[in-house]
């Protein structure tokens, strides 16, 4: 007797997030406090993970926030003082 061979674990995780509901840029949006401008940019710079159906962009939660936590890991600039206010005064 012969057993079917093992399925790949690529087939096996895309059947977990069948289920899972996915956002429209409009939704991405909303949820991460920016406009849908920004969301395309992000998407264009490759920073955020999404899903292309047809011509819609569509993007999963848990991808959302996973670009939260790793923006939150990344230390913020340091605002550097305008020209004037660099200039000594005498």
């Amino acid at each position: 007797m012969s057993y079917p061979a093992p399925r790949p674990a690529a087939v096996l995780t895309s059947r977990i997030h069948m289920n899972e509901p996915l956002l429209t840029v409009a939704e991405a949006s909303e949820f991460l406090r920016v406009g849908t401008g920004k969301v395309y940019a992000l998407v264009a710079q490759g920073l955020l993970m999404h899903r292309k159906i047809g011509r819609r962009i569509c993007f999963r939660r848990a991808d959302l926030d996973n670009f939260i936590e790793s923006a939150a890991s990344v230390p913020a600039p340091v605002p550097v003082p305008p020209p004037s206010a660099r200039l000594l005064h005498f």
